[in-house]
């Protein structure tokens, strides 16, 4: 009796952690989305737009917060990035641009899954 129940508990243990690796697969391409309209923006307004995406994105998945890039580009570039762009356009210099798609790199899902 215990064996069998040991089976099922490692079963669904296995269930779990794959329903995790396949979540982190998709927030993996949903970041690596936001990451490539960022790059691809021209001007600093549309780039910022994205930015809100980024800081939506971990919202809704606090536990990528874990790695310090993470933390680190969302504090430089905060939720109102965009209104601070259109609203003081002269704050920023003519590099900002290139720099947020620097900044943007760093991004990245570290899973918690064990292997």
């Amino acid at each position: 009796m215990i064996r069998a129940e040991e089976r099922e508990e490692i079963r669904k243990q296995a269930e779990r952690i794959q329903a995790q690796r396949e979540q982190v697969t998709k927030d993996e391409a949903v970041l690596l989305m936001y990451k490539t309209q960022l790059k691809g923006s021209t001007d600093l307004s549309t780039a910022a737009s994205v930015v809100g995406g980024i800081h939506s994105f971990f919202v809704k998945r606090p536990q990528y917060l874990n790695h310090a890039g993470n933390r680190a580009f969302l504090e430089k570039y905060p939720g109102d990035f965009r209104d601070q762009v259109c609203f003081a356009p002269d704050r920023f210099g003519a590099s900002a641009l290139d720099e947020l798609k620097r900044a943007v790199e760093v991004l990245e899902v570290r899973p918690n899954v064990e292997s």
